[in-house]
């Protein structure tokens, strides 16, 4: 999801991208065709199974020049979220170009913004692309004239390989360091564990590297101990879920099968603590905010009554004395709750309006603080972003300087960062907060965000080109088709592919 926003970038400013997206797509029709010949394929159907499909695939991207970590990582466990369908009955060729060409399409691109900022060696593969006829020689004048801008302009130069280095940066800490995630598998009580390996796989999940750790075994805790997780305790850290959202998070990304019905009846249960409240969303905003999420994740209707209670509380709790004293991610979850519920429109104006102030009064061209008078927090700066997303008031969020915050905490926190049993869980929800932003602005495509990314990575011609570009709005609202479009939905927040 990280370079999706730069390969819409890249769409923009090329006016005949469609060129190369032609040629590699040609370049696959026949590796399709000459793979079902060889496998005595009839008409349109696919005839071999998905583990000799992955096989073939693989073989073929690294003759084209690709190292053997790439296609795994970029295409081979990128194919297997679709196996289901890839081996369904009738599947076919045009069904495999819908599926399987778009993945392909990523992994150049990735290695042509690599190659833009000399990361691993990349020319040496851009030759063999072109020797293989995979790179048209006017694309290939064209990006050179890219690259050339970047290295006429240092500052964004650099931004963009620190921007593009913060993947390997998260491989290295959690997962090829010897003091990375594997010093906390010592970790006897899988309780302990599960807070902790929500947040890992949150992170990891943004730049596709959840397949990089072991979650058997908290897939057969999930499973098997629902007594056990299925608690309110905030075992590491104030900020984060309570451990039963962990667990049912994970469960569904893990497809763990776990029993619905017992969930359903323990979150009933919660709810007949919260409503005890005077004002529950108000004075127990974070417990209330995961108990909707998870209500909706495991399709527990509320009634009208239910919501009645849980929405209690007068006008006294919204006004600004008390508003000043509540955190800014707070501030944007009772919002978020109400649009969750669908009935945010049915929520007086005044208390909207109230709150919608109150957070203004946080934002900053340098970031967002928690409290008024208090420090800039990745967090804040998320749910801040996330508010804006959610209201359709994208216009406010343009400060380059906020990018800057992002990554710059992002390198920071992993320095401070050590895994031990005496981790601190703060550092590591700050990068998944940035993390969280980054897609934001990634994934949701629209024209503000485009331009926040250019504006900041960017050299000035090419910010000059896309900002007098005329069809930006037609691009981003019409159907593309090349490589694949992860949407965040506007109220849970949840990613979309």
């Amino acid at each position: 999801m990280i370079y999706q926003g730069l390969f819409n970038i890249l769409n923009i400013f090329f006016n005949d991208l469609d060129q190369f997206y032609g040629v590699v797509r040609d370049k696959f029709k026949i590796m399709v065709k000459d793979f079902c010949r060889q496998n005595e394929g009839k008409g349109d159907s696919f005839p071999a199974g998905f583990q000799e499909t992955i096989d073939y695939f693989t073989a073929k991207l690294e003759q084209f020049g690709f190292k053997h970590e790439e296609v795994e990582k970029g295409f081979t466990l990128e194919i297997m979220k679709y196996q289901e369908c890839l081996t369904s009955d009738g599947f076919s060729r045009s069904k495999c170009h819908e599926i399987v060409l778009p993945i392909i399409y990523e992994l150049f691109l990735e290695k042509i913004f690599n190659y833009i900022v000399d990361n691993n060696g990349t020319a040496k593969a851009m030759v063999n692309f072109r020797e293989k006829g995979l790179l048209p020689i006017e694309f290939m004048v064209k990006l050179n004239q890219l690259k050339t801008l970047f290295a006429r302009s240092p500052v964004k130069f650099k931004r963009l390989q620190k921007y593009l280095s913060i993947k390997r940066k998260i491989i290295d800490k959690f997962i090829s360091g010897e003091n990375g995630l594997k010093r906390l598998e010592a970790i006897d009580d899988p309780r302990d564990k599960l807070q902790f390996y929500y947040i890992i796989f949150r992170i990891l999940e943004f730049f596709n590297l959840n397949y990089k750790i072991n979650m058997k075994d908290v897939r057969e805790f999930l499973k098997d101990n629902l007594d056990e997780w299925l608690a309110t305790i905030p075992l590491v850290s104030l900020t984060n879920p309570d451990l039963y959202f962990c667990g049912i998070y994970l469960s569904q990304k893990l497809d763990a099968g776990i029993d619905l019905d017992y969930v359903k009846y323990y979150l009933l249960n919660l709810y007949d603590e919260y409503i005890e409240f005077e004002a529950p969303i108000m004075e127990a905003t974070i417990p209330i905010y995961y108990f909707i999420m998870a209500s909706l994740m495991v399709d527990l209707k509320l009634s009208d009554e239910q919501l009645r209670e849980l929405l209690k509380g007068d006008i006294r709790y919204f006004e600004p004395s008390n508003l000043k004293s509540m955190e800014t991610s707070h501030l944007v979850m009772i919002l978020r709750i109400f649009k969750m519920l669908g009935i945010y429109k049915n929520i007086e104006f005044k208390k909207r309006k109230l709150i919608l102030d109150e957070i203004e009064k946080r934002m900053g061209d340098d970031g967002v603080r928690q409290y008024r008078e208090g420090f800039i927090c990745s967090e804040a700066i998320y749910h801040a972003v996330f508010n804006h997303y959610m209201h359709c008031t994208l216009n406010h969020v343009h400060s380059e300087k906020l990018l800057d915050v992002v990554i710059s905490r992002i390198y920071r926190n992993l320095e401070l960062i050590s895994f031990s049993c005496e981790i601190n869980f703060d550092l590591i929800t700050e990068i998944l907060y940035s993390c969280e932003t980054l897609k934001l602005l990634n994934c949701v495509e629209e024209k503000q965000f485009i331009a926040l990314l250019v504006k900041y990575l960017f050299p000035d011609e090419v910010i000059d080109h896309i900002e007098n570009k005329k069809n930006i709005d037609a691009y981003l609202k019409g159907e593309k088709n090349n490589f694949r479009h992860v949407k965040i939905c506007n109220v849970t927040g949840q990613a979309l592919i």
